[in-house]
């Protein structure tokens, strides 16, 4: 004892404590032997001899209670210490338990179900994973009321011998063993809770399947449901329905591999899990789900007032959530994840003007890039018209200042502008209005048409693409801009060919991509190395034996009412009507026409000048 401590009385526990009876009946008082540290402060340490005297005594006085019970108690069971009073099962995280039953290996199983199952009463009781472990029994629960209630039954179980059944409990999670053997035994359970008929498979439940005893196979851990998903994957992949109701399942992070392996699956149950967040919902996100159970898990709760709103957010095409049918969502609310086509250079409604847009726009833009834009006057219609939309963004050195004047933007129309301010009408003021413009460099391999309408009576085309602003001055590429645009034509035919009727032009700043795929372009100054030579009114020489070969029905007409034009000089409009009133028999409009030529009934105005 410490230095001026006055020494425990003879009275005092403490004394009898320090002064135990050794076996030889030799009293021996244990005093600490201390031993002074080499820095001068009161550091101690035990001294190793008195430690292991004093260790060798409490041996000693333990067998002597040991060889005393065992000469009291030669025919009873070892010591099972009692459990403290008021002591309460503590839940897991699982709700799994370990059951363990001491000396249980000297009863066989049924008596001790028996037993259990009735003190229980009418309680479900269902023990997994029975094993034997040297001479005790355990086994595993999986619902915390059954769990303590055997808990409660400790020692309340009698048995022979006025002995009482020790049953410990405590929450114990099995550990998860996927090996060929489980999954024969999962692949055996799933088959025949497979439906065929309706391509739906029931897994509620699942580790309750007589298939599955004696094995640990809980859908709620990630591992056997991913071996799950695989047995679905590989054997029944077109699945529809899949019910995984009352399987403790909290967590749906590994559910994301349902859009791979069950791309056809609609309907989900989850039914009586413990799923808490929306975060888990995400997970489902991208499936094609119609139908959606989670009632009784805790999201439905905790998220009560925008419970509908945010799980249809996730999954837009779900028509029924827990049982009731919801009304159908906004179209333009709803995302459809479809593959888009491939995106194509050009568009055309139909083969047959191809080629006739084709040579238009050469030789268009041929003479559009020319020193003289004169020629264009052959290629516009006597009340042409014409007008110019240009776009303000972009950095303020790449603005297209030289075009901003002519631009014709109603947005920015005010109440004291003519109505037809900017707007360029009869082909004269479209081509003079041609020569104001700086001179123009088109690079065609930049080039989209899109062949948007063909009728008898007119076609509709639009021209994308890129070109240079060059210098007035110099007319050369040391000072140019590059420019994108939009050109929208409206030609009718005129003679053997056409002309233009309406155009608008749409200017804007080039962008990054443009200038980029335009500086890798091999070919820009192929356009500008053609000679211009003067629009020629565009020959149509349909063949009438191909009107039958053609699919289209509008491009066959259109190509019938040309055939006509061409034999009887007649313009499309009459050579139209003459095709309708003869029920679009080419050869009785043939007929017909030479009948009424005979007889002189066709107007002047019929033919073409």
């Amino acid at each position: 004892r410490f230095q001026g401590t006055p020494g425990p009385s003879r009275d005092s526990d403490d004394y009898d404590h320090r002064n135990k009876w050794n076996k030889d009946g030799n009293k021996r008082n244990f005093k600490p032997v201390f031993k002074q540290g080499g820095n001068g402060r009161g550091k101690f340490r035990i001294n190793e001899m008195a430690l292991k005297s004093r260790l060798e005594d409490d041996d000693d006085m333990n067998d002597f209670q040991s060889r005393k019970s065992d000469y009291n108690n030669r025919n009873a069971r070892k010591f099972e210490p009692q459990r403290k009073r008021g002591q309460r099962l503590v839940r897991g995280g699982s709700d799994w338990f370990l059951v363990t039953i001491p000396y249980g290996h000297n009863y066989e199983r049924e008596f001790i179900l028996k037993n259990i199952k009735d003190h229980l009463g009418e309680e479900k009781f269902a023990p997994y994973m029975w094993k034997r472990e040297k001479d005790s029994v355990t086994f595993y629960v999986d619902d915390f009321n059954i769990a303590e209630k055997l808990f409660d039954l400790d020692r309340k179980i009698p048995l022979k011998g006025n002995l009482k059944m020790i049953i410990k409990v405590r929450s114990s999670l099995p550990a998860v063993q996927i090996d060929d053997n489980l999954k024969e035994k999962m692949k055996a359970a799933m088959s025949k809770r497979y439906k065929e008929d309706t391509k739906a498979l029931d897994l509620a439940r699942f580790h309750t399947d007589p298939d599955l005893v004696g094995s640990f196979c809980p859908l709620f851990r990630p591992a056997i449901m991913l071996a799950a998903f695989d047995i679905m994957h590989q054997y029944i992949p077109h699945l529809e329905a899949l019910n995984l109701s009352e399987n403790k399942i909290h967590h749906l992070d590994h559910f994301k591999c349902i859009k791979e392996k069950l791309p056809c699956l609609k309907i989900l149950y989850l039914e009586n899990n413990r799923i808490q967040s929306l975060g888990a919902i995400e997970s489902l996100r991208g499936l094609p789900l119609t139908e959606l159970v989670l009632n009784g898990n805790p999201i439905k709760d905790r998220y009560s007032n925008t419970y509908v709103s945010e799980i249809r957010k996730r999954l837009p095409k779900l028509l029924k959530l827990d049982g009731t049918e919801i009304p159908p969502q906004i179209g333009f609310d709803i995302t459809d994840q479809t593959t888009l086509p491939t995106p194509k250079a050009s568009f055309l409604v139909s083969t047959n003007g191809a080629d006739i847009i084709r040579m238009f726009i050469e030789q268009y833009f041929a003479i559009f890039d020319s020193n003289n834009r004169q020629p264009l006057l052959d290629a516009y219609h006597e009340n042409a018209m014409f007008s110019i939309t240009v776009a303000s963004a972009g950095p303020q050195n790449e603005r297209v200042a030289n075009f901003w004047p002519y631009n014709r933007n109603l947005l920015r129309h005010r109440e004291t502008d003519p109505v037809d301010k900017n707007m360029k009408v009869g082909k004269m003021a479209i081509v003079n209005f041609f020569s104001e413009l700086p001179p123009t460099r088109h690079d065609p391999q930049s080039m989209a048409v899109d062949f948007c309408l063909q009728t008898p009576l007119f076609v509709t085309f639009t021209v994308t693409g890129v070109f240079k602003e060059l210098s007035k001055e110099s007319n050369n590429d040391s000072n140019s801009k590059l420019r994108s645009f939009q050109r929208s034509f409206v030609i009718e035919p005129f003679g053997t060919g056409y002309i233009i009727s309406h155009e608008m032009l749409h200017i804007a700043s080039a962008s990054q991509t443009q200038i980029s795929v335009y500086s890798n372009s091999t070919n820009q100054s192929a356009m500008s190395q053609q000679v211009p030579q003067p629009i020629q009114q565009m020959p149509i020489n349909p063949q009438p034996v191909e009107v039958a070969k053609v699919v289209d029905p509008d491009a066959a007409k259109f190509q019938m009412v040309q055939a006509l034009s061409q034999q009887t000089r007649m313009n499309l409009a009459y050579c139209q009507k003459c095709l309708e009133d003869t029920n679009w028999n080419f050869q009785v409009a043939v007929e017909a026409f030479g009948q009424m030529h005979a007889k002189n009934l066709i107007p002047p105005e019929a033919f073409i000048v």
